[in-house]
């Protein structure tokens, strides 16, 4: 094996999971095979499917991704493998789940899609109340456009 460039894309699939706030599969921006673990973890919480994960490579061109804010089990998949080394063979790309999602006991989850914001405005901005909120309680919000 040479050198080894290129890119690779993954398709996460939420679609399994009957908790996840949003079901569906969504493929990754391309992942170049230098990536870093900062630039690894931006292009997965970019993906609207995707809350926070914890990224840290564990050897050369090896990543443990942890999904922190997903609840339940996630399928994970390779969309696109454009890795090449510079003997211009095809590089591998594998993924290996090392432990299942799963739902801790005692938990409540729940999330709330809101898709009309009409009349909420002050002063030409877009407000939105978040009810029932309690000090100290981690709470993870997504917004997008």
């Amino acid at each position: 094996v040479g050198l080894l460039t290129g890119y690779f894309r993954i398709a996460v699939d939420t679609a399994v999971s009957e908790f996840a706030p949003l079901q569906e599969s969504v493929i990754s921006a391309n992942i170049p095979v230098e990536s870093s673990d900062d630039l690894l973890k931006t292009i997965f919480e970019n993906m609207p499917n995707v809350g926070e994960v914890d990224i840290h490579a564990t050897d050369p061109f090896v990543w443990q991704i942890t999904f922190l804010s997903e609840v339940g089990d996630i399928d994970l998949s390779i969309a696109r493998n454009s890795i090449i080394d510079d003997t211009v063979s095809e590089g591998t790309v594998t993924i290996s789940k090392v432990t299942p999602g799963n739902i801790p006991d005692n938990s409540a989850y729940g999330c709330h899609i809101v898709t009309n914001l009409n009349g909420h405005y002050i002063d030409d901005s877009i407000y939105y109340v978040i009810e029932h909120l309690v000090p100290g309680m981690k709470m993870f919000v997504r917004v997008s456009a």
